[in-house]
């Protein structure tokens, strides 16, 4: 049985692994089955089962290309992890930022929490939200549209 101190260690040599051959990602979600997510534009076709890392040719449910152990100095040459994730789909991830300035959504404030009508975006040039479905930004930008906001 995989325990939480195990699931923090083993996603934090996710990112190592990445960082060392060369790429930025981050982990967002379920820390048990977390999003990998490349330079904030796509969330890689892969997924972590134990210490195994696991690249598959498309999201969610596609068929296994590659499987490398995460341990401790886990690593491939930048080339050859770019072959991999080239033979895949990735999912593209988008952002909502203020369409004249480089500030993007990156949470929401309330002027009371007991009443969701009062919510109101809070901009700022790192931490941007990330969204996994384009419609579902795009009603931001409207829902939201004395911003002048802009999905990217």
């Amino acid at each position: 049985m995989i325990t939480e101190f195990d699931i923090q260690r083993r996603n934090k040599r996710v990112v190592d692994f990445f960082t060392r051959s060369g790429f930025q990602v981050k982990l967002l979600g379920d820390p048990n089955c977390p999003a990998i997510i490349y330079n904030d534009l796509f969330c890689l076709s892969c997924y972590v089962k134990n210490f195994d890392l696991i690249f598959t040719n498309r999201p969610k449910a596609g068929d296994e290309i590659f499987r490398v152990k995460l341990e401790a100095e886990s690593k491939l040459e930048r080339t050859e992890l770019m072959d991999i994730l080239d033979q895949a789909e990735h999912r593209r991830v988008y952002k909502v930022k203020i369409s004249a300035a480089d500030l993007f959504l990156s949470g929401y404030n309330f002027l009371d929490k007991a009443r969701p009508e009062t919510r109101y975006p809070v901009f700022a040039k790192y931490g941007a939200k990330l969204y996994f479905d384009e419609e579902y930004a795009t009603q931001i930008c409207h829902d939201y549209n004395e911003y002048n906001l802009v999905v990217v």
